[in-house]
């Protein structure tokens, strides 16, 4: 559907919005327009028209065939969960105790309270104005039904790589869930935006659309043996989960593979590999009542597909993933199991080119060209492409390339390391939600960025759908803005927004990473976004967004600073609290015109004082974010609030 088409159907709806009620966010205005402050009632046909209207007529911004990545200032949307919105105001989000996923994402005049693509468009102006040129949005494809976690399961438990999940379709359109994709992807092309969508390459759900026509892509167990439950001994032969080994084994085996060593690794008990048996025939392959595939292996033995775990580290306990299975990219009979050297650190016995399942690499290569060729999308977030084999992986982005030589590539990889620029990587993830937990961490990243430098670039956010939230554990909106000032001016970093953030947004999306023992069980068995029927509280933004705008407009004035590494470019200021990081940042060719930035990192107000420099020479300093002008051209000083941030440039010749 191109956006010409879409809006003559909103159009031509319109006067069927007039008996809706239809309530939306004041931050979702149309490219061009200022928000406002409170939410409104509105006819949802008009809305999006309007938003439509406003992409239309904008002037078309470029989009160059350079090395966008590392240039990129990134919003990273999860569309069921950013787009969703309590529109009739009942005071709940769709219909959560119906009887399947599409019915429980209505609410009860037919209008889809879950986020779609149509409203996700509705969301570009948002993202635009606060400075980001790059939508990332976390798997679109369809979910699975076995086995889900929440109402209405996790995007990571995809049925077939290749369909999109019908409920990002917008009832309000009458097109498919492609055509609406579609138009989502031609509305940020029109904006000058890019499009970058994450897959899952060695994982399927557990009843996905392939089971029963490629049985010999999946691991088979035996029917009557079920997921491992919490506190269940890992050698308790009744149940599935990650193997136990011996200590003397997983001595072994953390040495060889820390040395690159992926030889002879340790296997299984022998129990345990007895309950995996040979792929059934297709013909034997059925559905039962509760929605998962079971068939007959050879021997007779009935069969069902496993679920997945944790594959590394060996000795991590934690209950099987019930709704995602792991993909056989190699078949061995010896290896006819699920275990780190069969999925990860993949034995080299196991993993001879001819033991490859080639029909399996073949679609798996052939995902990314079909979202190229049928959405123009312009680049990937791959999940845990390190681990993938290497040999696959490479092809993987050698076929994306072919189609477009600056295809942008990105990895879930926490290491930023020049093993991932080797591959063929743009940027990483890494280690910044880990860093944030202390300013002594964050001082060491800070440090290698700006003088070292990084191998590659690395994306600048404090939280990920997996972490903890930037304002949770007290720190509030003002830690938000503080790590958002700070990405801004590190080099060979990707300001990266992850939706809510910029809300000051406090509910964790999962509980994957950095969550303390007792977080975790303080949050435990409450609603995740990732996996439940849930919102984002736009109506409690407050002033973060106007500021978050201002950032990312310092850093277009100041790119020069942004980009500076190197000697010189980064100088420290000593303080007295060490919870209170203060540092100039200059480019080489104007190193006597520098930004001061002051950074509390403490819950509690912390003083700070700065002697500034005596050979530059301005009238006075200016704390860029509020306007207020420094009573001292010599030393700054005072006390700074609690997780806040200062800038301070120098302004007018003496």
């Amino acid at each position: 559907m191109s956006l010409e088409t879409l809006l003559e159907e909103l159009r031509r709806r319109e006067p069927e919005g007039e008996r809706l009620t239809y309530r939306v966010p004041g931050l979702w205005a149309p490219v061009g327009e200022s928000p406002t402050e409170k939410s409104r009632t509105v006819n949802p046909y008009r809305f999006l028209r309007g938003h439509v209207e406003a992409i239309l007529s904008t002037p078309p911004a470029p989009r160059g065939d350079d090395d966008w990545v590392k240039d990129a200032r990134i919003y990273n949307m999860f569309v069921r969960l950013t787009a969703a919105y309590d529109h009739d105001g009942d005071g709940r989000i769709a219909t959560p105790d119906a009887p399947d996923r599409a019915a429980r994402t209505l609410n009860g005049e037919g209008v889809r309270e879950t986020g779609t693509f149509l409203k996700a468009i509705a969301l570009l102006g948002h993202a635009k104005r606060m400075g980001c040129d790059t939508i990332h949005l976390l798997p679109v494809t369809a979910v699975g039904a076995f086995g889900n976690k929440g109402n209405l399961g996790s995007p990571y438990a995809i049925a077939n790589p290749y369909r999109l999940e019908p409920t990002l379709a917008d009832p309000l359109s009458a097109a498919d869930v492609e055509t609406q994709f579609a138009a989502f992807v031609e509305a940020c092309h029109r904006l000058g935006m890019r499009v970058v969508v994450e897959f899952v390459f060695r994982t399927s759900s557990r009843d996905g659309d392939q089971v029963a026509k490629h049985p010999e892509w999946f691991y088979w167990i035996r029917r009557e043996i079920e997921d491992r439950p919490a506190g269940a001994a890992p050698d308790d032969a009744r149940y599935y989960g990650l193997p136990p080994f011996s200590e003397d084994d997983l001595k072994i085996m953390k040495e060889k593979v820390a040395k690159g060593e992926h030889t002879d690794l340790p296997p299984p008990p022998q129990w345990y590999r007895d309950l995996f048996k040979a792929p059934p025939a297709r013909d034997t392959i059925q559905k039962e009542a509760d929605g998962r595939w079971r068939g007959t292996a050879p021997d007779g033995t009935v069969v069902h597909v496993p679920s997945a775990f944790a594959d590394w580290p060996p000795d991590d306990y934690q209950p099987p993933w019930t709704d995602v299975t792991y993909l056989r990219v190699y078949d061995r009979p010896k290896f006819n199991y699920i275990a780190y050297n069969t999925i990860r650190m993949y034995d080299e016995e196991l993993a001879a080119p001819e033991n490859a399942v080639q029909p399996l690499w073949d679609s798996i290569l052939g995902i990314i060209p079909h979202y190229q060729d049928e959405f123009g999308v312009d680049g990937v977030m791959v999940d845990m492409g390190h681990a993938l084999p290497h040999e696959l992986m490479h092809r993987i982005i050698v076929k994306a390339r072919e189609k477009h030589p600056h295809f942008g590539l990105l990895s879930e990889n926490f290491t930023i390391s020049e093993e991932s620029v080797e591959t063929g990587y743009n940027s990483v993830l890494g280690y910044q939600f880990r860093a944030v937990e202390s300013a002594a961490q964050m001082r060491a990243l800070i440090e290698r960025s700006c003088v070292e430098g990084l191998p590659i670039a690395a994306f600048g956010t404090p939280e990920t759908h997996n972490t903890p939230r930037a304002a949770m554990r007290g720190r509030g909106a003002a830690f938000c803005r503080t790590t958002w000032l700070l990405n801004n001016f590190l080099a060979d970093t990707i300001p990266f927004i992850h939706a809510g953030y910029e809300l000051g947004e406090e509910a964790p999306v999962n509980l994957g990473l950095a969550f303390t023992p007792e977080e975790m069980a303080q949050l435990s068995g409450k609603t995740l976004g990732l996996f439940d029927i849930s919102s984002l509280h736009w109506d409690e933004a407050g002033n973060l967004p106007g500021q978050i705008q201002n950032i990312s407009a310092l850093r277009t004035k100041y790119a020069a600073i942004a980009a500076a590494r190197g000697e010189g470019t980064l100088v420290w200021s000593d303080q007295k609290s060490p919870e209170v990081l203060a540092f100039f940042r200059c480019a080489p060719q104007a190193p006597d015109a520098p930004l001061l930035f002051v950074l509390n990192w403490s819950t509690s107000a912390q003083p700070y004082q700065v002697a500034l420099p005596a050979r530059i020479n301005v009238s006075h300093w200016e704390e860029l974010l509020s306007g207020s002008r420094a009573a001292s051209t010599t030393v700054l000083s005072g006390t700074i609030a609690p997780c806040d941030a200062l800038v301070f440039g120098g302004v007018g010749a003496q």
